[in-house]
Parts: structure tokens; sequence; C-alpha cells
């Protein structure tokens, strides 16, 4: 993991520069900065949730028919395709969860 942060890292500035400027956020340094936080902690523990299915599994093969169900659950119920008022009770637990959707909560907070 340690190896792997100055790629994730680099990525994270690359990506954040290119959206934040071109989406036309607020332009404030406070702003960036905790948008910037925001989606490196979100690319580390998504990251980590990854290599721990990949840990769990014996081949390549294996992990990704979980990945891609773990994946799809965590990005439909982030608040943003189904809005929280809108989600069925018994998968409401799957945003508590969802780390995505707490990234996406306080961006949506540092923007507005």
């Amino acid at each position: 993991m340690i190896t792997d942060l100055p790629n994730k890292i680099g990525t994270t500035i690359v990506f954040d520069l290119t959206v934040y400027f071109m989406t036309n956020l607020r332009r404030t340094p406070g702003h960036f900065f905790v948008f910037f936080l925001f989606t490196f902690v979100c690319t580390v523990t998504m990251s980590m949730f990854f290599r721990s299915i990949g840990a769990l599994s014996r081949s390549l093969s294996q992990a990704m028919a979980p990945a891609a169900i773990f994946i799809l659950a965590l990005v439909i119920y982030t608040g943003f395709a189904i809005p929280v008022t809108n989600m069925h009770p018994w998968f409401r637990w799957l945003n508590y969860l969802d780390p995505v959707a707490y990234a996406f909560e306080a961006l949506m907070i540092n923007e507005v």
C-alpha cells in the first residue's frame, strides 16, 4: 500500500485539478483542498476495499464477480442515482456502509 501511495497521490492531483476547474467549482483554496482530501481518502478506501476482495479470492476471475456486484451496489446506493428518501428500507443500510456515499455527501456540503 505504501509503495502505491505516490501513484495514487499523482493520479488524484491530476484528476482533481482537471475536474475541479473544468466544472467551475468554488475557486477558493480551502474548498479545493477539502475536495482533494475527500477524493484522496475515497480513492485509498476503495483501493483497500478491492484489495481485500482480491486477498479473499484465489484468482482474478473469482475476484471480478463480487467486485463488480459490490461496486454496482455502492454506486447505486451513494445517494445520487437513487435519493436517500427513495431507497428501499431493506437496502438503506448499504448507504450507511458506503464510503463513496460519505465522500459524495461531504463534497456536496463543501460545494453548497
